[in-house]
């Protein structure tokens, strides 16, 4: 039987002018994947993660979650189904304390009363839930820590626990890798092997080490249109990904 699709792209095409962002893209994303997109710069990736997300509207083509058409959906409609965006704008406060932002979160996902001079201190499950979220992205020592002084790495950790609070269908990002040293970044490369378990993940990434140390499979855009989707061995052999992109990389 074959297996249905968390995320499907069909024929999604999006233009600015004469310029074709996504050129009748079709993707899928299954249960307990890593799918990376790659490309040049300007090759349509973004584009197309801020129309699966709601932030841009798609010229035609169809998004469907699970089956359902969310193509007209908002951005804030599609977070409640469950699709999960991060690092594209922090959505940390700074000023508060490392815990206090996920039961923040958790409170808004339930629809509570964000003041958190009030029930955000003595709502005990809230508690146990956001230390139970610290512990998947090893930050429960961090937890009462000001969000200001934790280093880059950390932030990103956060910031994946503030995605895992709304309890996501799956997972967008964005260079999550970029201003990571390289002991930070293999830290992310094993918490999203963790990850994709409890919701698959689409993944934006530059870093071909990054890229092929985690994806099941990669798809290739260039000027908007997809030259190439497979597993690591059939893009490093693709004489067209290799002419756009890898060059001597592979």
């Amino acid at each position: 039987m074959m297996k249905k699709p968390v995320l499907k792209i069909d024929k999604l095409s999006k233009s600015f002018g004469a310029i074709k962002a996504n050129d009748n893209l079709n993707l899928n994303l299954f249960k307990n994947e890593i799918h990376a997109l790659i490309g040049p710069n300007g090759s349509g990736k973004s584009t197309l993660v801020k129309q699966i997300s709601g932030f841009l509207k798609q010229d035609s083509g169809q998004i469907y979650l699970e089956e359902i058409d969310i193509s007209n959906y908002s951005a804030e409609h599609r977070s409640r189904m469950g699709i999960a965006r991060s690092f594209q704008i922090s959505s940390v406060i700074n000023s508060f304390k490392v815990i206090d932002n996920l039961r923040l979160s958790l409170m808004g996902r339930d629809g509570g009363y964000l003041n958190p001079f009030s029930n955000i201190y003595r709502n005990k499950d809230y508690s146990d839930e956001a230390f139970d979220l610290l512990k998947i992205v090893d930050l429960t020592n961090k937890a009462n820590d000001l969000v200001s002084t934790l280093s880059h790495g950390d932030k990103r950790k956060l910031e994946i626990s503030l995605a895992l609070s709304m309890n996501p269908k799956l997972l967008l990002f964005d260079e999550p890798m970029a201003g990571l040293d390289k002991t930070s970044s293999q830290l992310m490369i094993d918490l999203f092997k963790k990850l994709k378990v409890k919701a698959p993940i689409l993944l934006i990434e530059h870093d071909m080490e990054t890229v092929f140390a985690l994806a099941d499979r990669i798809s290739v855009l260039d000027y908007g249109s997809l030259i190439a989707s497979g597993n690591q061995k059939e893009i490093k052999s693709n004489a067209k990904v290799q002419e756009v992109y890898l060059g001597d990389e592979n």
